[in-house]
């Protein structure tokens, strides 16, 4: 990345922590709106740095096509809402729980949800209830476009997607075991801050992240009501480290801290990663983990708990003594179906890419 787009990335995200936090920014170090719109889009942040803009008084005219498109967004994600307020409203008069996750919850601790634009609605219901979400869906008509690991994505014309999801992932066994206890509990603003660091800790182990999801959990954190409950939960997830490098990150960023050479890493991979990672920074990642990591990475993901692996195979459901077979299923079609793809992302990574991405990681405590 240049060194004027480095500039121009933390301007920006200066600009969104202090439209934010009520602080005064001195609109003359702005950069120009051909730019701030480029930044913008590639991180998906339209919407709000057009609110940042105006909130610290920013001239309109200059920043015309910017707001233009901002507001186009803003139209379509106020259209989503619509459509999913309504799609909640069945499923609660159907007896199923819906909770919205990641962006769809997210936006409550923004002072306008559509300010907070998303690709997709992510609701987490019963696995039992799915089959009855699913038939509510398509009376409304959406259709169902894809499904994996026990989510259903399904998309009504011309943009809205909704995702119901039945787990709430994990990698290892302690994190899906911490993650399934996590939903059986009533959600505040402290479980969704919770599972935000997880959803942003998942993005970076696999992808990479951008400025989107950072910004998230600076406002999340902000809204946080017991710390208590926050660190309890962090510590189950083995992931109180990583936040602690997030916070350090997102005060860089956001507040204008002084960075470090570590945490300059983070920040140019972030930078890098578009919105939520791209094929470069996925390739980088993949070629970073120690054989050790990747290992147990692998077996993790691979050996299930029971009712984890029921998910992926039904027809394990009240038939444990069928787990082995299942189980080295998902070995054999790992190693030989997805062994050379894998090979060779590692083989085209650029070794600067994965020596930065390495330094990165490590300095967010991932490896």
């Amino acid at each position: 990345m240049s060194t004027l787009s480095f500039s121009v990335a933390l301007t920006a995200c200066r600009l969104l922590g202090d439209a934010a936090s009520g602080r005064p920014l001195s609109v003359e170090l702005l950069p120009d709106s051909a730019q701030l719109l480029g930044f913008s889009k590639a991180h998906r942040l339209e919407t709000l740095i057009s609110s940042a803009l105006r909130t610290v008084g920013a001239d309109s005219d200059t920043y015309h096509t910017l707001h233009t498109v901002a507001d186009i967004a803003a139209f379509h994600q106020t259209k989503n809402d619509l459509i999913t307020a309504d799609v909640l409203d069945r499923l609660s008069a159907a007896g199923i729980c819906a909770l919205p996750l990641k962006g769809a919850a997210i936006q409550a601790v923004y002072p306008d949800g559509w300010i907070r634009t998303a690709t997709d609605t992510d609701l987490y219901i019963n696995s039992d209830d799915l089959p009855v979400a699913a038939e509510i869906l398509k009376q409304v008509h959406f259709t169902q476009a894809g499904a994996h690991n026990g989510d259903i994505c399904f998309v009504k014309p011309p943009r809205t997607v909704i995702e119901l999801h039945t787990t709430l992932g994990g990698y290892s066994r302690k994190q899906r075991r911490t993650l399934k206890r996590l939903g059986t509990v009533p959600f505040t603003v402290n479980e969704h801050y919770v599972y935000a660091l997880f959803h942003l800790y998942q993005h970076l182990l696999y992808a990479g992240a951008g400025v989107r999801l950072f910004f998230d959990l600076y406002r999340l954190s902000q809204a946080v009501t017991d710390r208590l409950v926050v660190v309890q939960w962090l510590d189950d997830l083995e992931l109180r480290a990583f936040e602690q490098a997030v916070l350090t990150v997102n005060g860089i960023l956001f507040d204008g801290n002084p960075s470090s050479d570590a945490m300059d890493n983070v920040i140019e991979l972030i930078l890098r990663s578009g919105a939520f990672g791209n094929t470069d920074t996925h390739r980088a990642i993949k070629a970073t983990a120690v054989p050790k990591t990747r290992f147990r990475r692998w077996l993790d993901n691979t050996c299930f708990d029971h009712e984890s692996m029921a998910v992926r195979y039904p027809v394990l459901k009240g038939r444990l003594w069928l787990y082995p077979f299942c189980a080295a299923h998902r070995i054999v079609k790992g190693f030989f179906f997805k062994r050379t793809v894998w090979q060779q992302a590692i083989q085209s990574a650029a070794p600067v890419d994965r020596t930065l991405t390495e330094q990165a990681l490590k300095a967010l405590h991932i490896l």
